[in-house]
Order: structure tokens, then sequence, then C-alpha cells
């Protein structure tokens, strides 16, 4: 290494160990200037729950930095949320604040009593069995909220107060209000302003848990203290409070309560009450938040149903894993020798982690399950008993498949865009699986083996529409393998169809241009899948060759191809998405194509002499048969060197000629198409215009030249 080189490497190893020596000492005194601010201040609560990222402020401070559940809050710091993301704060006091999505408070205290002051959003207080155990600041509007529960929410630049039960006194200045269920308030630029609400809601309650059982279509109770009658009731509901919408039926006030179909997640309602008499005069109701959980059992995934489990060599214990959708608390798990659990071999509470490890001691069948329950409820909710067989002996043994169910019809689409998985569950000792999937009842037909080491496997993506059947066999690392599973049948649905416009399989086609040509005019199918945005083939073969040629069109909209030569032609439309996967398919069109005809000349009417003799004042009656399908008649005037003199355009079979001038000449007329082609020229028939004539030429005025 040269001096030079050393001398670099000397001065980067000193610089960095400077700019570590300077960040290892910006954090030790970051950490030790935050040891001596919280050892200063009151300590007023902590974050009992985070929902992805929620951050807090220190007093004094500028930066956010992100905070954890059980993390403690003194007096002066700032907690806010993002757009997706949920904070519970737990005051020492006993109240609780709910923050949804966008919001922000700040903590403050006098004393040991807590004060919120509420900056941006909405939230949820709730006031702990104390009367003094938090007070809420809005500006410089002060809420104490003794124990009621109150909800508050920006908007447009005032603040909604709801008091959801109990009661709170509102100040502002001089002006004291006492809010209940049956007032609420706003806070403005003007102070507060009150108003009566005539919808005084029972049920459900304002942060309740509601659980539903969605495989029964089971719905929920929403009631109200009746009113008149002259009153219609219905819900507005929505993923936000400033975003609510009309859902359900309209119900008479006085009826009091209405069903309504909930969906899972966190929802924000209110009812909304119109006079019927009056449109105008509308009341509403707090807006209150609830959360719908699916009241479903855990899910046993593994051991599966009626499976058969062995122990490899390399593992020892027996796994049992599940699901937890419904967040049920203190899962207990119950192994036993019979479905009624009377001979118990493991009963005990688990953490919910989703898998844990038993090894039952004898070989034979064996029932299991998993209870768990409601939170804040207890209500006990039980997972079916799954039976399976176990084996303390090594033995490879197949898989149990899994998806797609059998008689499975699959998308062609699907398949076609690689979307479409077989799967099966893991097998104890195998380290790799074969799986055969082999068209049915189609000699020759498609047929593949493939070894993957996962226990999923990706359609071909090839496979024609048609039925499948397909198994898999496990394997080990010694090259063993187990007899094929159980197999399943599976069919791809054929191609979703192209039709054509006028839905005919046969045309004969009459091109109109300078060279062939022919029109496609075609309807794609409603919906097909795929990605990104699709185009579309025509392809189309000549008679007597192999290969069709193709060509690109936007869409369906009528298209004129160009082709080489007149003939019969095959043509067929295939739709693609951005990754050239064919989506749908027409059939086979044949075209024959060849120039329309043009109309045949017109024969003159027999009235018209063999020579035409004009008159002095230079016109000539003619006439001729009409010839069908004709728009117009063309005709022209030759000299005897054959130059066209005069040509002229008629939509009568019989005409006067006008302003013709001495001469002779050579008169014909042919047909014009509805397509402005002329035909073929009639014989000709010899016009004579006398030397003396009427008809003089222009004369020029006189005219000065200044």
């Amino acid at each position: 290494m040269s001096t030079y080189t050393r001398k670099l490497v000397y001065a980067a190893a000193l610089s960095l160990s400077g700019i570590a020596a300077t960040f290892g000492w910006y954090n030790y005194d970051l950490a030790r200037s935050q040891r001596s601010d919280n050892s200063q201040k009151t300590l007023l609560g902590q974050i009992a729950s985070a929902k992805n990222e929620v951050q807090k402020r220190q007093k004094g401070r500028v930066i956010w930095k992100r905070v954890e559940e059980q993390e403690q809050l003194f007096a002066g710091e700032a907690v806010r949320t993002s757009s997706d993301s949920e904070a519970k704060i737990k005051f020492n006091s006993g109240a609780e604040v709910d923050l949804d999505p966008d919001s922000v408070v700040t903590i403050a205290n006098e004393g040991d009593k807590p004060n919120l002051d509420f900056v941006q959003g909405n939230i949820f207080v709730k006031g702990g069995a104390e009367a003094d155990s938090l007070a809420l600041k809005s500006g410089e509007t002060k809420i104490d909220i003794k124990n009621a529960n109150v909800s508050l929410g920006s908007s447009g630049g005032k603040t909604a107060v709801q008091v959801l039960s109990g009661t709170a006194l509102v100040t502002n200045g001089d002006k004291k209000i006492t809010l209940d269920q049956t007032h609420s308030g706003d806070i403005g630029s003007n102070g507060v302003n009150i108003s009566q609400k005539l919808l005084n809601v029972l049920k459900p309650l304002a942060n309740d848990r509601i659980y539903i059982r969605f495989d029964k279509k089971e719905s929920s109770v929403f009631a109200w203290a009746p009113i008149s009658a002259d009153y219609d009731v219905r819900i507005e509901m929505g993923q936000k409070r400033e975003l609510l919408k009309p859902v359900g039926d309209l119900v008479a006030g006085s009826k009091g309560s209405v069903n309504m179909a909930l969906k899972p997640g966190t929802q924000y309602w209110r009812f909304v009450a119109t006079n019927k008499k009056n449109p105008q005069e509308i009341s509403y109701s707090s807006i209150n938040k609830l959360v719908v959980i699916a009241n479903v059992p855990p899910h046993l995934l593994a051991p599966s149903a009626d499976s058969l489990v062995t122990l490899s060599s390399d593992t020892k214990n027996l796994e049992f894993r599940w699901a937890n959708p419904a967040r049920l608390i203190n899962l207990h798990l119950d192994v036993a020798k019979d479905p009624g659990f009377q001979t118990s071999i493991f009963s005990e509470e688990i953490e919910d982690t989703g898998q844990k490890a038993i090894t039952p001691e004898d070989d034979g069948d064996y029932y299991w399950r998993i209870i768990g329950f409601q939170p804040e409820t207890n209500v006990k909710i039980e997972s079916m008993a799954q039976k399976f067989t176990f084996k303390t002996k090594y033995e490879l043994v197949p898989p149990e498949l899994k998806l797609p169910a059998t008689e499975t019809t699959l998308s062609f689409d699907k398949v076609a865009t690689g979307a479409v998985f077989l799967v099966w569950n893991p097998q104890p000792g195998a380290t790799g699986y074969s799986v055969h999937i082999e068209e049915e009842n189609k000699k020759g037909g498609f047929a593949i083996d493939k070894e993957v080491s996962d226990t999923i496997a990706k359609i071909p993506q090839d496979a024609k529409p048609g039925q499948y059947k397909w198994y898999v066999v496990s394997m080990d690392t010694e090259g063993r393998k187990s007899t094929p599973s159980k197999s399943r049948i599976f069919k791809i649905q054929d191609v979703p169809k192209i039709e054509w416009s006028d839905n005919r399989m046969q045309e004969n086609y009459f091109y109109i241009t300078s060279n062939p040509s022919f029109k496609v005019s075609f309807k794609p199918p409603a919906k097909t899948g795929g990605v990104g945005p699709h185009h579309f083939k025509v392809f189309y073969r000549v008679e007597g060759t192999e290969k069709p040629e193709s060509m690109l069109v936007p869409g369906p909209v009528d298209q004129i191809l160009k082709v080489s030569s007149n003939g019969l032609y095959h043509v067929f439309i295939e739709e693609f998405d951005s990754k050239e996967n064919l989506m749908s398919k027409s059939d086979v069109r044949d075209v024959v194509v060849e120039p329309k005809p043009l109309l045949p000349a017109p024969q003159f009417a027999a009235r018209m002499p063999a020579a035409v003799q004009a008159s002095k004042n230079g016109t000539a009656p003619l006439a001729w048969n009409p010839v069908a399908g004709a728009r117009a008649y063309l005709v022209q005037l030759k000299d005897e060197s054959g130059k066209v003199r005069k040509e002229e355009k008629f939509t009568s079979d019989s005409v006067v000629m006008k302003n013709l001038l001495p001469g002779q000449y050579k008169l014909t007329v042919s047909s014009v198409d509805e397509h402005g082609r002329s035909g073929p020229s009639s014989e000709e028939r010899a016009l004579k215009v006398p030397e003396v004539s009427d008809l003089k030429p222009p004369q020029f005025k006189k005219f000065k030249i200044h």
C-alpha cells in the first residue's frame, strides 16, 4: 500500500471515529436530557393502546417520535395520530381518551388534575369515577366533563361537542352552558352555540363493540327514544365522521328502533329525523363510533380434519396451528382421545401466538378444539372439534389437498395471467412434493409433472379450457416418495367469447376502395380480467396459406383492413392484456373479399333519336332508361377529338341540357352508385348544336379607366 493510500485510510478512520463519538454523545445527551426533563414533570398517564404509528412530542421540542404501548405521558407533551392510526390514552385519574385518525391533543395539568387541549381531529373522552378526573380545552373554551362521556370533532373551523352520557359544563369567558344527551354544542370564533337534539340514542352506545355471526346473516338493533310519528328516521354511516351517507330504510320516528346489517370494521353513525310535513326540518343525533367484529370461533389450521400426522426424524413435537380473526381473549387449547373431551391429554390456557407444540404419547385418533372469549363480554366462543390420526413412527404419507376444491370451475383469464394456484397442507417429514396435472378425456392432451419445495404450485398459464385431474406426492431427503394423494378435478372455463356484431360466420364483402379490403365489426365480452389496458388483434388467413397475418386494432369500433388480394379469408379476433395474456377470442368467420360491381350503363330511351339535334337556344332534351341502385347519372359531351367539352350530373332519367355551344358532339351517359362511383358509359349518340344559335358568348360591360 502506498504512503498516500495509507494516509487516506487513516484520515477516513479518524473521521468515522469522530462521527461515531458525536452520534454517541448526542444520543447520550438526548437520553440524559429526557430523563432530566421527565424527572421534573408530572406523570399524568400512559399510552394504553396504539394502532399503527402514533407519535408524541415533548414539551419545548419540535421533533415528533414514535410511541409504543404503555409509554408514559407527562405534562406538556402532545400526542398525534396519522391517517391510518388510532390511540388510547389512559390517565392516572381514571379518565380515558380515544384518538381517531388525524387527531392531535396536548396534555397539561392543574395540580394532579389532568387537562387535555383538543387541537384537531376527533376524540372520545370517557370520564373517570372521580368528578374532576379530566378537564378539556378547545381554544379559549374549557369543558369540565366530570364523569361524563364526551366526543369532540373539528370541522370547518368549528369544534362539535356531544355528550353521550352524563353532563358536561362548557365555559367560554363569562358564559357557562351545561350539555347533556339532549343538547349539543358548537365551539367557534363566536363562542359556544347550543342546540337541542330531537333524537336520543339508546343503542348501540358510543364506542360499543358488536359481535356478529355473518354466516348466519345476523343484523343489529339500532334504537332511539321514540319521537312523533310525523318524523321519519334513518341511519347515516361511514368510515369517517365527516363522510356519513344514508343507509337502510326510512322508519317512523314512533317505532324507536330499526335493524341494520353491518360490515366488519370501524364505523361512525348517527340517526337523522326528517319532518314528513316539512322536509326542511331535520334533526340529528350524536355521531357515535362503532366497532363491528366477526363473531367467529378460532379457525383450526393444523392438524387438519381427518389428516394423518407422523413425526419425522428431525421433528419431536406435534404443532397445533390456528387463526383468531375475532380477536378473542383467554384462548384455551383442548386435546383429547374422544369427541366429548372426556379423555383429555392437554387442556390449558395458551397465548394467542397462532401455534402450540405438544406431543401425544400414544398412536391413535385424537380431537382438538380452541375456546376463546369475547373481550369485555366474556361470552364463550368455541371451535368445532377436529379429528386427526397420530403415529409416532415415521411414515411418509401423501399430503392433503386444500385448494381448489374438487369440481371447481376456474376463470380462463385468471389461469392465463398466472393467478390460480394449487395448494395442499404440509406433511411432516416431507422436504418436497411432486405435482401431477393432466387433462382428462383427451388423448395427447396437456400433462405435466413438477417438483416443488413449497406447498403451492401455479397452474400453468398455457393450460387450455377443459377438465383436469391433479394429485401430489410427498418426497423426503432420501429420495423416497409416498403414494399419490387423493386426486381432485378442476375445470378451466372456455375463453370468453368475442361476438361478431352481426352474429354471422360467413360474409361476402364487396369493397369500394382502390385496393382489396374488408370491414371488421365486433362486440367484446362485458368484462375480462388481466393486467393493465387491453388491446385487440385481428388475425386473417387467405385460403390456401398456412400462417395468418395480424393487425392491431384499438378497440370494438368498425375497422377497414387492407389485404393483398381478393379471395376467401378466415378471420378471428383475440383480446390481450398488457402482458400479452389471452383474455377473449372470437369464432372464425369466413369472408369472401371482392370488389363491389359498378352499375351498368344506362340504355337511351326509345324516343331518343340516333342523332340528337339541339335547338337554336342551346338546349337538348335527353332521356334514358333508369338503372336500379343509381343515385345519379353522369352525362358527358366530347368533341370530335374525344376531349370532354361538357360534363353534368342529373338525378332524373329525363333531362334538358342547357347552354350548349355550337358544334358536333358525342353524347354518353353513365350510372353513379351510392358511393359516388361512375360505371361504364352508354353507347354514343351524336349531338349537333346549330352554328346559328341564340346562345351568344358573354359580352364585357363598358368600363372607364381612371
